[in-house]
């Protein structure tokens, strides 16, 4: 008050007060993908199949997120190739968890009897863009889970002594 002390006062040095005001950080979502909660169905699959490929994201933040996108991805060539559309999740609210599937079709992947299984390595990404402001920004992905599949059972020819005729 009177910071300028145009007005004659018994006190001048009383003229000034402070408070603190407390500021608290809005509670944030964080979500999180594990390769323990990255799975494919069939388990175990061959050449030619049609996998389903699933991934449960936690929300272990103290409060809701709103649409949450899931990209999938197959690195094993070292550049991302998309699994799919990206998945979005309407909601998790905080301390709980959605679930997203793409599938992912293995016809033209090498796998051959001769090569052996083809290993693939998945990535699985929460919010690829940052779109969520988030506790913490470094658990958003699994690096790669790897998803084995085995050649396609191939034709088997046998001859059966017994089959064998003459004239």
């Amino acid at each position: 008050v009177d910071s300028n002390n145009l007005i004659p006062e018994s006190n001048e040095r009383d003229n000034t007060a402070t408070k603190t005001l407390p500021v608290t950080a809005s509670p944030l979502p964080n979500l999180v993908v594990m390769a323990e909660t990255v799975g494919f169905a069939p388990i175990h699959p061959q050449q030619g199949d049609i996998v389903t490929v699933t991934a449960v994201v936690l929300n272990n933040g103290a409060a809701d997120a709103q649409g949450v996108v899931v990209q999938f991805a197959d690195l094993t060539t070292g550049r991302p190739l998309p699994i799919g559309d990206q998945q979005t999740i309407d909601s998790i609210p905080a301390g709980s968890s959605g679930m997203v599937q793409v599938t992912f079709d293995t016809r033209a992947l090498a796998a051959t009897p001769a090569t052996g299984p083809s290993q693939r390595k998945i990535r699985v990404v929460v919010d690829p863009n940052n779109f969520i402001v988030e506790a913490k920004e470094t658990d958003n992905q699994v690096s790669s889970k790897t998803l084995t599949i085995a050649p396609a059972a191939g034709v088997n020819l046998t001859m059966v002594a017994g089959n064998i005729g003459f004239n």
